[in-house]
């Protein structure tokens, strides 16, 4: 399991646990019923307590889990009825003042070791194809060494281990890790992926993902 993924199940276990008693009231509803307001919370205990208000074009959630605003469709329980699970979609409809991404060394780490073993396969293959030509070479009285190619990827493997150092420094800021990866040999015009989805942001959305399951009313259009 990649960690992003498993931060996203970690969310979902938690909020199951605080959710699971927790009941939803209509606070609120215009005569048209478009613009709604409901209260999600435990008897007698505050704790995890959300409002989530919906208008057309927009949902609002509020409380103790923080805020978050959704944009995208006049009916916003329709549309994330049938949109929360795509989380990376979801994501993109949240209002842009708010960050859904942060920076994650092991998001950073898992795809620096896809790096490395991408290269440990090129190293492979060059020092087959390198002994095939040096046995060659030998039975001829010629004499051969190491391969450029050889040589540029260990330099390779070593500017590798020095930008994991980098990642598995928690007193980095993101910002140096980023601008080491994009001043190394493997950026190439693509930033490294090295976000993860932020707490606040899964947190909001199973929060909304659990009233929106709750809502009678959530399959019509």
């Amino acid at each position: 399991m990649d960690a992003k993924q498993k931060r996203i199940e970690k969310i979902e276990q938690a909020a199951a646990n605080a959710f699971k008693n927790h009941q939803i009231t209509l606070k609120y509803s215009s005569p048209d019923g478009e613009f709604r307001q409901y209260h999600c919370t435990e008897p007698n205990n505050s704790a995890y307590w959300f409002d989530l208000t919906v208008w057309p074009g927009t949902l609002v959630m509020t409380g103790d889990l923080g805020d978050l605003i959704v944009e995208r469709s006049h009916n916003m329980i329709t549309w994330c009825a049938n949109s929360i699970n795509s989380i990376d979609y979801f994501a993109e409809k949240v209002s842009r003042e708010i960050e859904t991404e942060e920076y994650d060394p092991e998001v950073a780490l898992e795809n620096l070791d896809d790096i490395k073993e991408s290269l440990i396969k090129e190293y492979v293959e060059d020092t087959r194809q390198h002994d095939a030509e040096y046995e060659y070479e030998n039975r001829n009285g010629w004499s051969i060494g190491s391969s450029n190619r050889q040589k540029e990827h260990q330099k390779q493997l070593e500017e590798l281990q020095e930008l994991r150092d980098l990642a598995e420094n928690d007193e980095l800021c993101p910002d140096e890790f980023k601008r080491a990866f994009y001043e190394s040999s493997f950026y190439s015009g693509d930033m490294i992926d090295c976000d993860n989805y932020t707490y606040h942001f899964l947190w909001c959305r199973e929060a909304i993902k659990w009233a929106i399951q709750r809502i009678s009313d959530f399959v019509t259009s």
